[in-house]
């Protein structure tokens, strides 16, 4: 499953990129006026939930700079529920 929103603040556009299947996340920058590549960096985690966190802090990162969300995705909230299985204790 992939989840993709776009940010835009002035000439900027970024677009983060969050790939559950192959625990990655892209990060991509692109300048107006033809979109010009700035810089792609990617992350890769070993486990679901610490991807998780690193998109939902580079979400806030964007939203605290001022950027604004491009693409609504229908007025859904992305949100992943990390359940133990029964008899784990943490």
């Amino acid at each position: 499953m992939k989840f993709t929103t776009k940010y835009k603040k002035r000439r900027n556009t970024v677009k983060l990129s969050l790939n559950i299947r192959e625990k990655k996340i892209t990060e991509t920058m692109y300048m107006a006026p033809n979109n010009k590549l700035v810089r792609r960096l990617f992350f890769k985690g070993s486990s679901i939930r610490e991807i998780a966190d690193i998109y939902f802090e580079k979400s806030i990162k964007y939203n605290t700079l001022g950027y604004e969300t491009d693409e609504k995705k229908n007025g859904k909230l992305i949100f992943i529920d990390f359940k133990q299985p029964d008899g784990v204790m943490t």
